[in-house]
């Protein structure tokens, strides 16, 4: 059911020259350029917005991951992940961009690929229950208890 529907969510977004309507499945990441942000679609054009980061985090799909303060990633198109060393951990997307994942999100970044493997997605709850277990405090990664 959460694929269906989200094959067919389409949003509007405001750019420079003018509103534009785009599925949501076609949105391979966003990248913070404050105080607006680019969404880089899956036919590789790229749109400037307006709205922060955070705007976007809170409005989009369980299926968008924020690996760090600046980049958030349909996890639809994550090719990869790999530990680099301790704290540094890689992912890279199908379309070739790699992104470096904060420490913080490495944990919860298993668990939503974990999900998405099952077909199903976390709810916030199953997310913040997950992060307090493992020692990370769920508010500081946007998620409400």
């Amino acid at each position: 059911m959460y694929q269906t529907e989200f094959q067919s969510l389409k949003i509007r977004i405001s750019t420079p020259k003018g509103e534009r309507v785009i599925y949501v499945k076609d949105i391979v990441y966003i990248a913070a350029n404050k105080p607006y942000c680019n969404l880089f679609l899956k036919d590789n054009s790229s749109f400037l917005t307006t709205g922060p980061l955070y705007f976007w985090e809170k409005n989009l799909p369980l299926a968008f991951f924020q690996c760090n303060k600046s980049t958030i990633v349909n996890l639809n198109f994550i090719l990869d992940y790999k530990e680099i060393s301790k704290y540094t951990t890689h992912l890279r997307l199908s379309t070739g961009q790699t992104f470096s994942i904060s420490n913080r999100r490495q944990k919860l970044l298993a668990t939503y690929i974990d999900h998405l493997v099952k077909k199903t997605l976390p709810c916030h709850r199953c997310l913040a229950r997950k992060q307090w277990e493992s020692g990370i405090d769920p508010e500081t990664l946007g998620i409400q208890k």
